[in-house]
């Protein structure tokens, strides 16, 4: 798995990775560090082991446009990618089971 920390400033050049056709599967997700949601988040992402999954992550307090769209209650929010087109979107995983899950079910859609 590859994870690509994604500043505010770049946010257009996440997008631009995640509906890049070329790009098997991508999921941009969401977050607030400061809260705990996400904090267990990014340390249940990280016992993924698919090579072929991209993570892009955005810290939506660099740019306020992304607090408006994403408030605290909801996040993190994750968005599924495959081939440059977007298949779903969730709020919460509980356990590294239920995204497993989540990409068996994004994959099968493709």
């Amino acid at each position: 798995m590859t994870v690509t920390e994604v500043s505010n400033l770049d946010f257009e050049a996440a997008l631009g990775l995640c509906k890049d056709p070329s790009n098997e599967r991508v999921i941009l997700y969401f977050e607030d560090p400061t809260l705990p949601a996400c904090q267990a988040y990014i340390q249940t992402l990280s016992q993924l082991t698919d090579a072929r999954l991209r993570v892009c992550r955005v810290d939506v307090r660099m740019e306020p446009e992304l607090q408006l769209r994403f408030p605290s209650n909801e996040l993190p929010v994750t968005y599924f990618y495959s081939n440059g087109l977007s298949f779903g979107r969730k709020e919460r995983f509980n356990s590294i089971h239920d995204i497993e899950n989540w990409l068996k079910f994004m994959n099968g859609l493709c």
